[in-house]
């Protein structure tokens, strides 16, 4: 966090936006999000495996879960996409054992969308 409020100003200014501001966006975010699900657009699961609060914001484990993917990105780009999902999962569980599922496919579905126009 790069501005920590006075402790007496908690429900002032926050950065550029004031906590009505803050709040008013969250909302916006959230009614965007429902109507994205109701759409299905958007995959409750896939979003629960992707957001979580607690102890799964510890960074470390984080980027040990990005780094899992990464490596398994790579080795699936060298393989020229010659990998099963089963041998996908498999790949990164043995590096961060404790990784959703979810959390994988919805991560590789998102490297698979913003690479797709690389692939033509």
């Amino acid at each position: 966090m790069l501005f920590v409020p006075p402790i007496s100003d908690l429900d002032g200014q926050c950065g550029l936006w004031s906590r009505a501001e803050l709040l008013e966006m969250d909302a916006r975010f959230c009614e965007a999000l429902e109507r994205a699900f109701e759409a299905k657009l958007e995959s409750r699961a896939a979003a629960a495996a992707t957001v979580r609060l607690g102890p799964r914001l510890n960074g470390s484990r984080l980027l040990k879960e990005d780094a899992a993917i990464g490596a398994t990105w790579a080795l699936l780009c060298n393989r020229k996409g010659d990998m099963t999902a089963a041998e996908v999962v498999k790949f990164v569980q043995a590096r961060c054992p404790d990784i959703d599922v979810m959390r994988i496919r919805s991560e590789f579905n998102r490297w698979f969308r913003q690479r797709r126009a690389e692939w033509g």
